[in-house]
């Protein structure tokens, strides 16, 4: 079994590299074809907190962390055929290659029809892929809110993988099979208990919270090759005159403990102002445990100026977490913006881990540059 993993790893990993070699060769024999698309961005988030927290995910970034920002992206793109490499910050604000995919695409009778393998996001919930990083910069339209990146973060980022769209005139069909991030997994290698599902599910509240658990009689568990974590997911999406809708499902296997991810959300475009909401599950087989998830969202589009609101409710057993979020961005040009945001998160989970999240308070002011 042990070599039957290594191998089938070995040859998804060759794979990539033979797809990720022939995009090169494309980009170099067809220069005259391509157009090539330079972006970047770079900014700080100050934060300040009302109390001491201990946060250790990348969505703490800008919510409840002070954090530098950046972000470069190269997009070659010819007819049928592009390449994308994105850089930007880890929860250190080290570099770290994001997104490294190459991508196809075709169409017939007005069906578009698009791949995309390698390094890639899964495009799960309404904002998909565009959730690269958790702060906002300019052009970036999306709820700021650490409970729900958090959320993304641990069920869309993904090592390798494949992904596959279907477009027609107004619907919008996904699928993709990937390998989770190795970093999110070492997140949850300290853990209570001898029961590996209950370890999988005190790592996921862990996740939620942005801490390590700090149990009183911890059982360390090492990552090793012979473990297997891998994913699938399906999702359909509709785009309406005044609305846009997007229903999304996940399935991880976490070291044999299988984890299913639903979601469901919908946006309603009336003029300059656009309501959304979306609705989140989590079940983990093995305990029969669920996790649930609501978050109310309103923004406001100007023609320099953007405000919005976020409210996120979360249970996990008898446990409750709730942030509510409201700022708003000023773009003064095409390259600068500035951000306010005031943010409350609280909770019930005095019982996992060191970290009480009675009711905390934030406020973000964060200054970035973009260009292209």
């Amino acid at each position: 079994m042990h070599w039957e993993t290594m191998s089938r790893h070995s040859r998804m990993s060759r794979l990539l590299q033979i797809c990720l070699a022939m995009g090169l060769s494309f980009s170099t024999s067809t220069t005259q074809a391509l157009e090539t698309d330079w972006r970047g961005y770079l900014g700080y988030a100050g934060v300040s907190v009302d109390e001491d927290i201990d946060c250790e995910t990348r969505a703490c970034q800008g919510a409840l962390a002070s954090s530098l920002y950046y972000g470069l992206s190269l997009t070659v793109q010819g007819e049928d055929l592009g390449a994308q490499i994105v850089v930007s910050q880890d929860d250190e604000e080290d570099p770290e290659l994001s997104i490294a995919q190459i991508t196809a695409r075709t169409g017939f009778g007005g069906v578009q029809i698009g791949a995309r393998i390698g390094k890639i996001i899964v495009p799960l919930g309404l904002f998909g892929s565009q959730r690269i990083t958790p702060t906002a910069r300019p052009g970036l339209v999306q709820p700021q809110s650490f409970l729900l990146n958090t959320f993304y973060d641990f069920l869309t980022l993904s090592d390798k993988g494949l992904a596959v769209q279907i477009n027609s005139e107004s619907w919008t069909f996904k699928a993709a099979a990937y390998e989770p991030r190795e970093e999110i997994i070492e997140r949850v290698i300290q853990i209570p208990g001898d029961n590996p599902s209950t370890n999988v599910l005190q790592g996921i509240i862990a996740l939620f919270l942005g801490t390590n658990p700090q149990p009183s009689q911890p059982t360390t568990i090492t990552v090793t090759e012979e473990r297997e974590f891998e994913g699938g997911y399906l999702g359909v999406g509709h785009q309406g005159l005044s609305t846009q809708t997007d229903l999304g499902f996940v399935r991880l296997d976490l070291n044999g403990s299988r984890l299913d991810a639903f979601n469901l959300g919908n946006i309603w475009l009336l003029g300059a102002w656009e309501p959304s909401f979306e609705l989140i599950r989590l079940e983990l087989e093995d305990t029969d445990t669920t996790i649930d998830g609501v978050s109310l969202n309103l923004t406001y589009n100007a023609e320099k100026w953007q405000a919005f609101a976020n409210a996120v409710d979360i249970d996990i057993e008898d446990q409750n977490s709730r942030e509510y979020v409201v700022g708003g961005a000023y773009y003064w040009n095409e390259n600068w913006s500035g951000l306010l945001s005031l943010r409350q998160v609280e909770g019930d989970f005095s019982t996992v881990g060191s970290m009480e999240l009675d009711k905390v308070q934030s406020a973000t002011l964060s200054l970035g540059y973009s260009w292209n």
